[in-house]
Order: structure tokens, then C-alpha cells, then sequence
């Protein structure tokens, strides 16, 4: 008798039959949201807290019944199940396969979905049009609030997830090019608002770039709004970064021959990491969730940078509002699509005008309350301090305050940490 198919019991059968399987499936991103066969989410959901607990090699049907029903889930689950989904598959190297047809049948559904949805939401709208595509993107591509209704086993599971992640040395949200800032911070967190702010020239786009570049070293991929210096001179910066060749020289033609060559030759290098840059000034915050939906469902966008506040659109007949609804705007983006937003702000010493205080001077916590709502909303706030260089984490949520001191090759744009041993700074004090 012919096997029938089945593409999602076929996904949970071929990790039965070779549980190499379940790395290639975390390889392409795939997770429980793609299931809508509750049976085939449950016997995912379990086979993840077994990788978590380091036992994937053991997985077979008889291992995963009796982690199901250790479990209580086994009366949803059980072993003949387990016996179906082997069943369904055809040939156990064929896997992959059935995990992009289980994402197309998904993406099917949710278009469809969508569509119905959409129709009903555009019939009424009266609103910003860039804010009508971004529900549009969001509709179709199906994406879901993070916060939706969890129940308390599947939130202690998240948690150990977590826990154990950290464990194994992997960061809670987005690495920095900085690792002992890492270290004690954990970088900013994936679904939340963080601020890097400092006054006027200090660097802070630099920072970006900086930071930019190490994400898609990494392979984590980002976006970088850079309203305010535009795509041409942060690529620059990123080549200056990645060649040694200074962005100056670039701009004045003091390049050599051997500089040209290897622009030409090694440019790629940087080209083609994960990274993109808009330069595009005026755009609503609409228009930026919009286009970060985008990227996330089809370049796997984990992280946003919006460089700077001041330049996102406003709507001056409500400027009263304008500051809030932007941060509301990014904040709701940051949690709807679970990615790491750093939002650049410009902020002025308090009492700086007065004569005699000097324009060096670190901003305190006091500096701070009361410069923008964007900053009341963030979850970690970060200043770049000055004289000498440091990367202040001034307000944590989830995190100790302190710094690291940094070193800055301004021919270059790259800011480093210094060498010396600065963990005491990070006491949990500002």
C-alpha cells in the first residue's frame, strides 16, 4: 500500500527517523507557528524541549511517547500517532522538503486569511496610507502578537528554553560588537526599545554602523535607517571598517592603486552580509514598520536601528502627539515582530548653555528623565558618553547599569573596547 502524504506529520516523522532532521528544520527557521495540526505542534513543541535538555540524539518514537507521557500529553499524542507520522514519510532525506510545503501551505492560508481581513479593515480606513500597507503586509504574512494567550506550561517551557539558551552562552537579544558589554548586559532584548543617546557629533551613528556591521558578520540580520547621514556614507563607513581604508581617503582620492584593487576585489565581502541600509529621510512610522514587516518575513530581520528619532515624519497638525505616537508606533513594532529596535536620540546636557560647564561632561540619570517620551518608553537606555569614550548602560530593566570604556579610530569609525578589565563598573549601580 502506497504511504499517504502528509507534510506536516511528515516533518515530526523524518526527526523519528534521523533526528539530524530537527537541526536542518531550526536551520531554516522553522518553528511551531507553521503547524495547523495541533497533534503535529504538540510533538514539535516536545521535540524542542528535548534539544533543549540535550537528548536529541536519543529521539525515536518510543523515547518521544514516553516524553509525552511524562509530560501529560500523551492522551493528545500517543504512540500510534507517533507510528502515523513515520508513515507519512516517503524518504526520511526528503524532510526539507516537506517543511517548505508545510511553510507554502501556511503562507496559502494566511493570504487567504489575510485577504478576508484586509478587505474588511480597507473598507473604513481613513488613515495614513503607509499605515494601511503595513497592516497589509502584517495580514498576509500572518504575523501574530507575541502576547497572545499562553497557558502556564507552554510559559514555563518558554522560560527553561530561555534559561537554558543563556546557559550555553547565547545572548537574550542582540550581540554588540563590545563582548564584555555583552557579557554583563545581554544586549538589547529581542521584542523591546532600546536608546542610544548623546549629544550632537558624539559618534552615535558611527556607533550604529559599528554595530551594524558586527550583526551581519554574525549572520544576524538587520536594518539600519540611517536618516541621518544616508545609505552612501554608512556603507562607507562600514567599508572603512571592513578594509582599513579610510572613508577620507575615499572621498579626497587619496587612495592608491592597491586600495582601488581591493575595493574592488573584497567589497563584496561587505555587499553581501546581511545588512540593510535605508536612507530614505521622511519616512512615518508607519512607512518604517511597513518596511521592517518586509524584511522580517524575507530577509529574517532580527534587529532595527532608527538613526535618529527626530527624523522620522511627523504630522505637524498633531505635533502635540506626534512624539508619542511615533514611540508608541516603534515600541508595538518592536513586540509584534519580537526583534530588537535601538533608537538614535539627540539629547542636551541639562544647565550645557551655562557658562562655564563644560560640553565633556557625562549626562547623568537626571538628564535623561524628561528628554523625549522615547526614552520613558524604552527598556534600556544606552548614552555614549565622551572624554573619555564609554558606552553607558544608564537605565536597565532587565539588566546592571554601567559601562565599558571604549576606544575610537576615527579614520576608520571603529569604536573598540579597551583592553583593561572594567568588571566593576557593572555593579548594578548607576
Amino acid at each position: 500500500m502506497a504511504k499517504k502524504e502528509n507534510p506536516e506529520m511528515a516533518v515530526i516523522g523524518g526527526i523519528l527517523l534521523d533526528p539530524a532532521n530537527f537541526y536542518h528544520c531550526k536551520e531554516n527557521e522553522f518553528d511551531s507557528s507553521f503547524f495547523t495540526d495541533s497533534k503535529a505542534r504538540i510533538a514539535w513543541d516536545s521535540l524542542c524541549e528535548i534539544f533543549d535538555a540535550g537528548l536529541i540524539g536519543k529521539v525515536d518514537v518510543l523515547f518521544l511517547s514516553d516524553w509525552l507521557k511524562n509530560k501529560d500529553r500523551g492522551r493528545f499524542v500517543d504512540y500510534d500517532y507517533l507510528e502515523a507520522c513515520i508513515d507519512a514519510v516517503v524518504v526520511s532525506a526528503n524532510t526539507i522538503n516537506y517543511v517548505e510545503i508545510v511553510r507554502l501551505n501556511r503562507l496559502k492560508t494566511n493570504i487567504i486569511d489575510g485577504s478576508k481581513e484586509l478587505i474588511r479593515v480597507a473598507r473604513g480606513f481613513a488613515g495614513d496610507p503607509e499605515e494601511l500597507l503595513g497592516r497589509a503586509t502584517g495580514a498576509f504574512l500572518g504575523l501574530e502578537h507575541p502576547r497572545k494567550g499562553q497557558d502556564k506550561g507552554e510559559m514555563l517551557r518558554s522560560i527553561l528554553g530561555g534559561i537554558r539558551a543563556a546557559k550555553r552562552g547565547e545572548l537574550v537579544g542582540i550581540p554588540s560588537p563590545w563582548p564584555k558589554f555583552d557579557n554583563y548586559t545581554g544586549g538589547p532584548r529581542f521584542g523591546q526599545v532600546c536608546v542610544l543617546a548623546s549629544r550632537k557629533g558624539a559618534g552615535k551613528s558611527t556607533i550604529v554602523a559599528n554595530w551594524a556591521y558586527a550583526l551581519g558578520r554574525k549572520g544576524v540580520p538587520c536594518v539600519d535607517f540611517a536618516f541621518e547621514d544616508g545609505e552612501e556614507v554608512t556603507w562607507k563607513r562600514i567599508l572603512a571598517n571592513h578594509l582599513s581604508i579610510p572613508d577620507w581617503a575615499m572621498d579626497t582620492g587619496r587612495v592608491n592603486e592597491d586600495d582601488i584593487k581591493t575595493l574592488e576585489e573584497r567589497g563584496h565581502e561587505v555587499m553581501d552580509l546581511p545588512v540593510y541600509i535605508e536612507g530614505r529621510r521622511g519616512m512615518s512610522a508607519s512607512a518604517i514598520e511597513a518596511r521592517v514587516t518586509k524584511l522580517v518575513m524575507t530577509k529574517g530581520v532580527r534587529a532595527v536601528f532608527v538613526d535618529g528619532f527626530k527624523d522620522v515624519r511627523r504630522d505637524y497638525n498633531k505635533s502635540v502627539y506626534e512624539d508619542e505616537r511615533i514611540s508608541t508606533s516603534l515600541c508595538n513594532m518592536a513586540e509584534r515582530l519580537n526583534i530588537a529596535v535601538v533608537v538614535v536620540h539627540h539629547i542636551v546636557k541639562e544647565g550645557s548653555k551655562k557658562e562655564g560647564l563644560k560640553q565633556q561632561e557625562d549626562f547623568t540619570s537626571e538628564d535623561i528623565r524628561g528628554s523625549g517620551r522615547i526614552v520613558d518608553d524604552a527598556r534600556m537606555v544606552l548614552v555614549l558618553q565622551l572624554d573619555p569614550y564609554r558606552l553607558h548602560c544608564i537605565r536597565a530593566n532587565n539588566a546592571p547599569t554601567g559601562w565599558v570604556e571604549l576606544e575610537f579610530n576615527g579614520s576608520l569609525h571603529r569604536f573598540v573596547e579597551k583592553k583593561e578589565d572594567i568588571g566593576e563598573l557593572f555593579n548594578g549601580k548607576v
